[in-house]
């Protein structure tokens, strides 16, 4: 993928709103979101669903107090309750939980920043903030300013999860059965709950399968590169987040993971290809 076009940001006041930002939040994934300044993850305080309940931050712990849902309505979800901005004109207002209703106030979006996003309202414009140089444990969140290169204001996707990589074409799934050269060849099959299509999806942006990860050869970066499994190394390379649309994006080349054509016949290869919205580029983790 080219690396994502950096939206033009419109000065306002005495800080920036985001302009012309395509919507990414359609992500269709469960999981954790992470501080790229701090490393630590967004938490609902206590795992609380009452009404005005603290968004902070906390020890990336995997508890449920850490597990937000994106159904791709525009919402951000804890449970049975949204993320929600209080209703204030003021920078710098506090996050939290509320029933949802489908408010402007509780409408997000993702825009990505490299391999990382801005959350931000698509009412207010106002991004999601980690305030000061504060990473203590139960630091509450706030809606401020979006500016264009501040980490506390940056966000990494991670979800975590064992089962099958699906397609968006019917009952395809991301597979590992044919054997390559050196390496098994990372293809598509009919979905058939075999262990070569039992992937395991870390946190640590590696995707396992049989004992392996999904690998570039070589570390390319190349347009068209066909994938393999290889053994894991823990280098970019084998890194992969979710982008927009459902999208699987490799680390090192910010190309998607792609079916080549859109073709739906058995073992074929899957590739990296610049990231162009197609159903051939759309999965779902487990």
């Amino acid at each position: 993928m080219v690396t994502p076009t950096r939206d033009l940001l419109a000065v306002a006041g005495n800080g920036t709103t985001l302009t012309g930002v395509t919507a990414t939040n359609s992500l269709g994934a469960t999981g954790r979101i992470q501080s790229a300044y701090a490393g630590k993850c967004i938490d609902v305080a206590s795992g609380s669903t009452a009404t005005g309940t603290a968004v902070q931050l906390y020890d990336c712990n995997g508890t449920t107090s850490q597990l937000w849902n994106f159904p791709g309505d525009g919402s951000l979800r804890f449970k049975d309750r949204c993320l929600d901005l209080p209703p204030s004109d003021t920078y710098g207002t506090p996050l939290q939980i509320a029933p949802c209703t489908g408010s402007s106030r509780q409408t997000w979006d993702f825009r990505p920043d490299g391999t990382l996003y801005n959350l931000y309202n698509t009412t207010t414009r106002w991004c999601v903030v980690v305030p000061g140089a504060d990473t203590t444990n139960r630091t509450r969140l706030v809606s401020n300013y979006c500016t264009d290169t501040a980490r506390k204001q940056l966000w990494e996707l991670r979800t975590d999860g064992q089962g099958p990589i699906r397609s968006a074409f019917n009952n395809i799934c991301l597979d590992s059965r044919v054997q390559g050269e050196n390496d098994d060849l990372a293809t598509i099959h009919t979905c058939d709950e075999t262990p070569t299509e039992n992937w395991i999806v870390f946190g640590d942006g590696a995707l396992r399968v049989d004992g392996k990860c999904l690998d570039v050869p070589g570390s390319s970066t190349a347009n068209d590169t066909e994938l393999q499994t290889h053994t894991c190394n823990g280098t970019q390379a084998q890194q992969w987040r979710v982008g927009p649309n459902n999208t699987l994006v490799n680390d090192l080349s910010r190309l998607c993971l792609d079916i080549p054509g859109g073709k739906t016949a058995n073992n074929t290869p899957v590739r990296l290809h610049t990231c162009n919205n197609t159903e051939a580029q759309r999965w779902t983790l487990p």
